[in-house]
């Protein structure tokens, strides 16, 4: 997950009932499809859109009064506290429970539980007013609570995670063992794509993506032969089973290239770029979190250093396309700024 995101929709400070009531009210908005309060609003922000919207219902006294503007939209990987890839009940029932949580002074269900990570802490103290017939039963298990923009961590079930995810959203290495010793892996962390619209609301899908070397040429054995695959994982499963068109064929096609670099420049003129689109007609690309890690294997004899202008294999761009393939939409954070 990236987490260069926060919960506080108001800009407060701190949760409180309003927050509650928007996060509530967005999830009915977007189940509906966003619809409009007005035509007038079809160009105008999204955030904009679902403001009116929520004044158009509250006038109507469909949803309740709001003592503070709204600021900020919830965002999948903050609000999506279950990690299943969208928004449901059991995010709301989470969100509202929480903050009645920390109101509380955050109380342990046990004492053993003192020792425990945040998020452990309020799972086990969930559980224990659930119990009780206190709280709704939850179909999905907390991953993550909700967090200000203020905070520097995130609390998550296995530790706090720093706002932003990991750092380390694309790792190159030379495997150096056995008959694939020399091979270049390249580990494309997809769920650290952040969309760089800060309004956007679509489901976090990516279409396409290119990678460009600063200091790697690739040489493909032929147009049969490239020498690139995925390494052999369950995301290569994945890949089979998800991305086919309607006549069952894989549609994900996976490449080298040259292209231009986004700043305008490229050196020289070789196949620099590992890259991969979903080709499927009109397809929508993959949800990142579907996505995860992707671990591409080049050849030993596929791939070469251009050792005069480093050593060290360089990433010199990244381009990250959503479901609208248009321009590029999403840059790599490992840090929120």
């Amino acid at each position: 997950m990236n987490f260069c995101c926060h919960d506080d929709y108001t800009d407060t400070g701190s949760f409180d009932l309003n927050d509650i009531n928007i996060y509530s009210a967005h999830q009915s908005w977007v189940l509906q499809g966003k619809p409009l309060a007005s035509e007038d609003d079809s160009d105008k922000a999204e955030l904009i859109q679902f403001k009116n919207w929520y004044a158009s219902k509250n006038a109507l006294g469909q949803l309740p009064n709001l003592s503070e503007e709204i600021k900020f939209l919830p965002k999948m990987d903050c609000g999506d506290f279950t990690e299943t890839g969208s928004f449901d009940l059991n995010d709301i029932n989470i969100y509202s429970a929480h903050q009645s949580w920390v109101l509380q002074g955050k109380p342990l269900a046990s004492e053993s539980d003192s020792s425990e990570n945040e998020c452990t802490k309020f799972t086990n103290w969930y559980d224990s007013k659930n119990a009780l017939g206190q709280l709704a039963n939850l179909s999905s298990d907390i991953q993550h609570l909700p967090s200000l923009q203020a905070d520097t961590v995130v609390h998550t079930i296995n530790g706090d995670v720093p706002r932003g995810g990991d750092a380390d959203a694309i790792i190159v290495d030379v495997d150096a063992e056995g008959d694939t010793a020399g091979d270049l892996l390249v580990s494309f962390d997809a769920t650290a794509a952040v969309h760089t619209n800060e309004n956007y609301a679509g489901e976090n899908r990516i279409k396409a993506v290119e990678l460009v070397f600063d200091n790697i040429e690739f040489v493909p054995t032929s147009e049969a032969d490239t020498g690139l695959s995925l390494n052999t994982s369950e995301k290569q499963t994945l890949i089979d089973e998800q991305y086919q068109d309607t006549l069952g064929n894989k549609t994900l096609n996976y490449y080298y290239d040259y292209a231009m670099r986004t700043d305008g420049t490229e050196p020289r003129n070789n196949k620099s770029v590992i890259g991969f689109i979903d080709t499927t007609a009109n397809g929508d690309g993959e949800l990142k979190t579907n996505l995860g890690t992707l671990v591409f294997r080049v050849k030993k004899d596929n791939w070469r250093k251009n050792t005069e202008i480093s050593n060290d294999i360089k990433i010199a761009d990244v381009r990250i396309w959503d479901e609208t393939c248009e321009v590029e939409r999403y840059e790599l954070q490992g840090g929120c700024g």
